[in-house]
């Protein structure tokens, strides 16, 4: 009777199956230490059973999940009692046979673990709610606080029923924070369609109750300031007006621009208005001694200057010092 002999790949796989029984056996005698570690002496380790398990594509000689299987749980040690169990027929008993499996492991059948594949996907980043400033509410948003507060409590007793707005309140389907954050982006005019509603509020029902919320703002909220309002200057920016122009030692001189007419002001061209401003020329510096302009009291050009005082001046003034009569008497160097 000849003795089949085995393939070159199964006395590799015996091979690396004693290697991984080897290396199961030291790293239980490797686990066991004498005495008790200390708190910060512990480290973690990785089971050698699962190290081998994860890493058995990269195993050289294994290749394969299931011997894993087979060496940790000893499943290769199992014996099939069939044929005592039923000794009637050659096949033995059907349900004690321990039946060959189709599927050896995810390695050797890929095509079967295709629906088992995990591909981890960063979900879309949310945009950003935006930055309200601080306000002060006006009679609109208390006029949208109370119409949406009258369609809150309404549509939480049509969905949910009377009896759950009597026990549970209002806020069962929106929230008082939520409901105050609507008249805060209501107020900015940063709510216009239920996309929006849904940025600012990240409110769950928003594509379900988006529209009637929406309809509501649009109803109560405070209408767009329009950009062609007219805001008053202030007194220290306006034109310069005889009711308004300050009494001056000096007129100023103002050269009349042609006043653009009413249909051709526009955004486009608001910005030329102020090519047209009146020109003002800047004062001049007035004597407070000789009255006269180009010079003050202190400049030597004044004719009234302590230096063109002559000596008989001096000495016709009683309170004046002969010594100063001397000084001025000395050229002038």
């Amino acid at each position: 009777m000849s003795v089949p002999q085995r393939s070159s790949d199964a006395t590799s796989l015996d091979s690396s199956l004693e290697v991984l029984l080897e290396a199961l056996k030291t790293g239980e005698n490797g686990n066991e230490k004498e005495g008790l570690p200390g708190k910060w002496q512990w480290k973690k380790e990785l089971d050698l059973g699962i190290n081998y398990l994860i890493n058995a594509a990269n195993r050289a000689g294994l290749k394969c999940c299931r011997k894993v299987f087979d060496i940790c749980f000893d499943n290769s040690t199992a014996e099939s009692d069939h044929l005592l169990c039923n000794s009637n027929t050659s096949e033995g008993c059907a349900r004690c046979c321990i039946p060959t499996p189709t599927v050896c492991c995810d390695l050797h059948n890929p095509q079967d673990f295709s629906s088992f594949s995990f591909m981890q996907s960063n979900p879309p980043a949310q945009p950003q709610r935006s930055r309200l400033p601080k306000y002060t509410r006006k009679r609109s948003d208390y006029n949208l606080h109370e119409a949406l507060q009258d369609w809150h409590e309404d549509k939480t007793a049509a969905v949910f029923g009377w009896a759950a707005l009597n026990d549970l309140g209002p806020s069962l389907l929106m929230t008082n924070a939520l409901l105050d954050c609507i008249i805060d982006c209501a107020h900015h005019h940063k709510i216009h369609t239920t996309q929006d509603l849904r940025k600012e509020t990240s409110w769950t029902d928003s594509e379900k109750y988006g529209e009637e919320v929406i309809a509501i703002i649009r109803h109560h909220a405070a209408p767009l300031p329009s950009p062609f309002n007219t805001i008053p200057l202030r007194s220290g920016t306006g034109l310069l007006t005889a009711a308004n122009t300050p009494m001056l030692s000096r007129t100023y001189t103002i050269h009349p621009q042609p006043s653009p007419s009413i249909n051709s002001l526009s955004m486009s061209n608001a910005t030329s208005i102020g090519n047209h401003l009146p020109s003002v020329q800047k004062q001049c510096i007035t004597c407070g001694n000789c009255g006269q302009e180009g010079h003050n009291a202190c400049n030597r050009a004044c004719p009234r200057h302590p230096s063109h005082t002559t000596n008989m001046d001096l000495a016709n003034k009683e309170n004046v010092c002969h010594c100063l009569c001397q000084v001025h008497a000395l050229p002038f160097i």
